[in-house]
This record gives structure tokens, sequence and C-alpha cells, in this order.
């Protein structure tokens, strides 16, 4: 099994001890501009704060939590208008105050697998892998024993088209297997794949999105040959990607071998196509090409 060794999840989770818990709904902030407030604690040791929002990036997405705040207050126990709120201090950056969100979701309605599902990503964005895999074990469990079909989720901040391409259920078992590889417990994450294929082919974005990390999983457990036989299998239609091209730039490069990294982009595309040639490289046993590109994702500015 090939892995990059990161500190022990053990020391990680002593630091955010103080954070843990997180702030009570009630005593949010409808408006909070410090860009520069600590939201979690990295693998590596290093505070993450807040990106500093220019104007012109902050005001829609201010409004829009205005209006995500005023809609709670007018009806602060339903489910999706507590989804909502926390969705948007998610845009914000504002990740704990989210989880604070859906907690207080979760109390009026402890069963919504749509609330642990957002509260399980957030977790995983916090580096809380632990309490991720609970929220979306558990969101995974309702979703099977209840037969709940999947449906679209909408889109808090729509792509260039304007499609909504993501589904609850694919989301949940997305991020539970994504919980899982972080934690390097890979037979667990691609069991999770597995539970979760029925959701995955809704549109080309989903298979690309599932299928990297598929790809990525047998890699780690040195399934070499299943791996690509899967990337082959996966890469033989054409497809039409609006959103995740990283992920399908990826696929198309661990097919050539062109593992060259990423040109100037933006701040998501660049460290998530690095990180993908860096996995590669680790692979492959090429592990100084893989420290380069993972020591550029933690050089680049303003990258979690």
């Amino acid at each position: 099994m090939r892995t990059i060794i990161l500190p022990s999840l053990a020391s990680f989770i002593a630091l955010l001890g103080a954070c843990a818990q997180g702030p009570s709904i009630d005593s949010l902030a409808r408006v909070d501009t410090q860009e520069d407030a600590v939201e979690a604690i990295s693998l590596l040791h290093v505070p993450l704060t807040r990106p500093d929002l220019d104007d012109d990036t902050r005001a829609p997405l201010q409004a829009n939590l205005d209006q995500a705040w005023a809609d709670w207050e007018a009806n602060p126990t339903d489910e999706m208008t507590i989804i909502w709120l926390g969705r948007r201090f998610g845009y914000l950056a504002r990740y704990n105050d989210a989880i604070a969100t859906f907690t207080r979701g979760l109390q009026h309605h402890p069963d919504s697998h749509k609330l642990l599902r957002h509260r399980g990503h957030r977790y995983i964005t916090l580096r809380r892998f632990d309490d991720a895999i609970a929220d979306l074990s558990r969101a995974a469990e309702l979703v099977e024993a209840n037969n709940i079909p999947d449906a679209t989720e909408p889109d808090g901040a729509p792509n260039a088209q304007n499609i909504p391409l993501s589904t609850t259920n694919s989301n949940i078992f997305y991020h539970l297997a994504l919980a899982h590889y972080l934690k390097g417990e890979y037979e667990q994450a691609l069991q999770v794949h597995d539970r979760g294929e029925p959701f995955n082919n809704t549109n080309a974005d989903q298979q690309v999105s599932h299928g990297y990390w598929r790809y990525r999983t047998l890699r780690e457990l040195s399934r070499d040959d299943e791996a690509r036989t899967y990337l082959d299998e996966l890469m033989s239609h054409g497809m039409y990607i609006i959103e995740n091209t990283a992920y399908y730039h990826l696929l198309l490069a661990y097919q050539t071998g062109d593992l060259t990294e990423a040109p100037n982009a933006d701040n998501i595309y660049a460290p998530t196509f690095d990180f993908g040639i860096a996995a590669e490289h680790a692979a492959n046993g090429d592990t100084a090409q893989a420290i380069k590109a993972l020591q550029a994702i933690i050089e680049s500015e303003g990258s979690w």
C-alpha cells in the first residue's frame, strides 16, 4: 500500500480541541468580516483562515446570507430553511457557523439525511474526518434503510450554464468515501464507492468526480490492473463536462501518462489538479516528484 505520510490524526484532533464544539446558532453574527479568523488547523498543523474576499465577491454572498437569515427567522424550524442558512455561511468560508447551523437543524430533524450530508461535508472541510464519517454514515444508512429516492440539489453557487449537476444521495456517498480516503481507510472507501454506484451516473460531471476518487482508491490499494481497466472503461465514451474539469483532465493525464503540473489557473482547479498529479507520482513510486507537486500546493497563496 502506497501512502504519503501525514501527521497523526490524533495529534491533529488534539489541536482542534478548543473549537470542536463550535458556537451556538443564537450567537452567530449576520455580518462577520473577520477574514483572518481561524476556521481549522491543517494536517500539517497550520492555522487555516478565511480568505480575504474583495468587495465585489463578498457583497452578493453577504446579500444571499442576509436573505437566508431572514427566511430562517421567519421559519426557524424548517429543514430547508436551516440548510440554506448553513450553506450560505459556508460560501463565506464561515464553516464553523455552518456546522452550528446544521447542528441546530438536527435538533429539530434528527433523521434528516440532508442535514447530515451538509454537516458531514463541512466537517471534512475542517479536517474533522471522524465526525464527517459519523454523519455521512448515518445519512447513507437512512437512505438505504428507507429507500429514499435521489433528488437534484439546487446550486447555491450556480455554474456557468446554471445547470444543477449533483444530487443529495450521490453527495452522501461521495463525501463518505472521501472522508475514509483522507484517513487512509482505502478498503472502507472502496466499499462506500460500491454502495453509492446507483447514484453516480446522472451526468458526466458526476461520473468523473466519483470515478477519479475510485481510481485513486484502487491505486492506493495497489490494485493497479483493476484501476487501469476501470479508467479505460470510464473514459471509453465521450463526455461533456461543465464543472469537474480538473477531475476530467486528471483522468486524461492518467491515461496518457502526461503528469505535468497545472498551469496558472484558479484557486480550485490548480491545487485539485496538482494533488492528483502528486498522488499518481506517489503511486508510481516517484516520491521526489510527488513531494515537489505537494510542496507547490502548500506554498500557493490562499490554498487550504
